[in-house]
């Protein structure tokens, strides 16, 4: 057995290994404490090995090391091994991923990119993983370019097609968004994202003929998908055609008396209308008891309140919703509406005459 206080580099390289693959075994019975402390370990071991000259270039140990240092949350240090690696074998596809990703943890977004960027043409594998980092990078377009390259190799994906077609709205390029579903839609006609994404990008270039023509054939045959029923619910209400959105929202409610989001869109769809508010509060009330503290469906029942003219009940549940979302306008816009009812009604009781105030006549 080696020692590991005598100052062998080779003792502390076996024993860092061995820790390194105890620190990967994550079966039953193995707590995440012992992981962190095998972590650790194969830490303290191989640094002693890159201490000296030859550890330094032993390309297994940095790229073992790298990966520690990122399990261990120290992105900074993984970089640095990892891009050793890299340099010694810059045509390496893992270690080129792994060094992205220390640099996503570095948050060096835009070396991540680049790490990848070097080699996607000739290793088309790591286009889906770059994608997502120009994703996160704010580059949507670039992004849809690397989940085509990614396609080209997984051809079947639907996930990748997914990806790219929200990549492609995000960069508001509609059309090619909207063709691209389209093309997905025939190729995996059972999956009823597409015809969804398709409509949305109808939608963002003005076109609800099309959006609302994708859609409806759609839901007709899948009348208990909630997602396609409430897409087109929603393309009625913004085409005016609430009496029809509603009839949706009803079926699919019939259907499925459990979906929240039903409930919830159907409440606030006649609480909107100013009719029917106590349905719409009951229905709102049926959808919390499924997904208590929803901030969306408190807004619903709040707005409800107040459109009801009760701006006490109105409060409790306006107010905790714009607190939970406070970037959400249109909570917030209700929430303003409220304040502006209360400051209206406290401006009209102070304009009364107090009688009881007044001094007495001689």
């Amino acid at each position: 057995l080696f020692r590991s206080d005598d100052g062998s580099s080779e003792a502390h390289r076996v024993l860092g290994m061995l820790y390194a693959v105890r620190s990967e075994d994550r079966g039953r019975g193995v707590t995440p404490a012992q992981v962190a402390t095998n972590t650790r370990q194969a830490i303290e071991h191989l640094e002693k090995v890159i201490d000296n000259p030859t550890g330094l270039t032993d390309v297994n140990v940095q790229y073992t090391l790298g990966r520690l240092y990122l399990r261990a949350g120290q992105a900074d240090k993984a970089v640095v091994s990892l891009s050793r690696v890299v340099s010694e074998n810059p045509g390496s596809v893992q270690a080129r991923i792994s060094l992205a990703q220390a640099f996503v943890g570095a948050r060096r977004l835009d070396d991540a990119i680049s790490t990848l960027v070097e080699i996607v043409d000739d290793e088309p594998r790591v286009a889906s993983t770059l994608a997502q980092f120009q994703e996160q990078a704010g580059r949507p377009a670039d992004a849809a370019e690397s989940y085509t390259k990614a396609i080209a190799v997984a051809p079947t994906s639907r996930e990748l097609k997914v990806r790219r077609i929200t990549a492609l709205v995000q960069a508001k390029a509609f059309e090619k968004a909207a063709d691209f579903a389209g093309q997905a839609q025939g190729q995996h006609p059972d999956d009823l994202r597409f015809p969804q994404l398709r409509a949305h990008a109808f939608f963002e270039l003005g076109d609800l003929s099309r959006a609302i023509a994708t859609l409806e054939p759609v839901a007709k045959a899948n009348p208990n998908d909630g997602p396609t029923q409430l897409s087109l619910a929603d393309l009625y209400v913004r085409n005016n055609r609430r009496l029809e959105a509603e009839q949706v929202t009803r079926q699919l409610v019939t259907i499925e008396p459990k979906n929240a989001d039903a409930l919830n869109y159907l409440g606030y769809l006649l609480a909107e209308r100013g009719q029917q508010l106590d349905e719409a509060i009951r229905l709102v009330r049926r959808a919390l008891e499924i997904e208590p503290n929803n901030p969306n469906f408190l807004d619903s029942l709040g707005w409800a309140y107040y459109r009801r003219g009760d701006y006490v009940e109105a409060e409790k549940y306006l107010g905790p919703a714009a607190q939970q979302m406070p970037k959400n306008a249109t909570i917030q816009e209700h929430l303003g509406d409220l304040h502006a009812k209360d400051r209206k009604s406290t401006r009209l009781n102070s304009s009364h005459t107090d009688i009881s105030r007044m001094p007495s006549s001689a």
